[in-house]
C-alpha cells in the first residue's frame, strides 16, 4: 500500500500546471456517485436536502457514503488523502487564493486531538460530527462560487480493520458559511491503553451529545457504563 501511496503522490505533485479547478474537480469526483469508493457494492448512502419552506431555496444538504473496502482497494482512501495534502500544499505555496478555502482540517497523526471531533453543519442549525471514532479524518471546505454565503465541505474518515481493509465514511455537506465549524469543548484525557481507545472515544462522543441536549444518547451511555469492568484501576481513574 505504501508503494501505491508514493505513486499517487508523485502523480499529483509533478503534474504540469495543476490549477485550483483541477484539485476541486478531483474532490467532486471522489465524493460523487462515480467515485471508485462509492461504486463498491458495500457502500451505504444517506442523503438529506433542506429547503426554506417560504422560498423553496436550498439551505443545506448532507450526503454520507459508508464504505468497507478490502485490502486490495485501500489505495482509494490514499488517493483522497494525497489530494487533501496537495490542496493544503498548493494553498501554502500561493497557487490559489485562500478565500476559496473555507477550512482545511485533519485529525490523522495528531495525538493531541485523538478524542476531539469537529461539528460540520449541513444546514443553519444541524451538524454531523466527524473525527470521533475514526483513526484518519480529513476535511476540505470550499466557498461556493455562485453564492459566497454558502460553502461545501468534503470529509473522508476511515479506520483499518483486522483483515487489512478499511471502513469509513465519505461526507459532503452544503450549508451557510455561518455558523462556522466548531470544535466540541471536550478535553482529551491522558493517553489510554490501546485496547480501550474505542471505549474512550465513544464515552466522549456520548457526553458531547448530551451536552447539546440530545437525550436519545442516554441509552448508549448507559450501555457503555456497563462495560466499565473491561477497564483497570488506572483507566477508571483517568475517566
Amino acid at each position: 500500500m505504501k508503494t501505491k501511496y508514493i505513486i499517487i503522490a508523485l502523480a499529483l505533485f509533478i503534474a504540469p500546471a495543476v490549477t485550483a479547478q483541477d484539485y476541486f474537480a478531483k474532490l467532486r469526483y471522489y465524493f460523487g456517485d462515480n467515485s471508485p469508493i462509492v461504486q463498491k457494492q458495500n457502500t451505504l448512502k444517506i442523503h438529506n436536502t433542506f429547503t426554506n419552506p417560504e422560498t423553496g431555496e436550498k439551505e443545506g444538504e448532507l450526503t454520507i457514503y459508508k464504505f468497507a473496502l478490502p485490502e486490495a482497494d485501500v489505495s482509494y482512501t490514499d488517493s483522497v488523502k494525497v489530494l487533501y495534502e496537495a490542496i493544503s500544499q498548493a494553498m501554502d505555496n500561493g497557487k490559489f487564493t485562500n478565500r476559496i478555502i473555507y477550512t482545511l482540517w485533519s485529525i490523522t497523526g495528531n495525538k493531541d486531538r485523538l478524542y476531539t471531533g469537529y461539528r460540520i453543519y449541513h444546514n443553519k442549525s444541524e451538524f454531523t460530527l466527524v473525527g470521533t471514532e475514526a483513526d484518519n479524518c480529513y476535511t476540505v471546505g470550499l466557498i461556493n462560487e455562485d453564492d459566497t454565503k454558502f460553502r461545501t465541505t468534503y470529509t473522508i474518515e476511515w479506520s483499518e480493520v483486522q483483515d487489512g481493509g478499511v471502513t469509513g465514511r465519505l461526507i459532503t455537506t452544503y450549508a451557510p458559511i455561518k455558523p462556522q465549524i466548531e470544535s466540541p469543548t471536550v478535553v482529551p484525557p491522558s493517553e489510554p491503553k490501546n485496547d480501550n481507545k474505542m471505549w474512550m472515544r465513544k464515552l466522549f462522543f456520548y457526553l458531547d451529545k448530551l451536552k447539546d441536549g440530545e437525550s436519545l444518547y442516554l441509552s448508549g451511555l448507559y450501555s457503555l457504563a456497563k462495560e466499565c469492568d473491561m477497564l483497570d484501576h488506572d483507566d477508571l481513574r483517568d475517566t
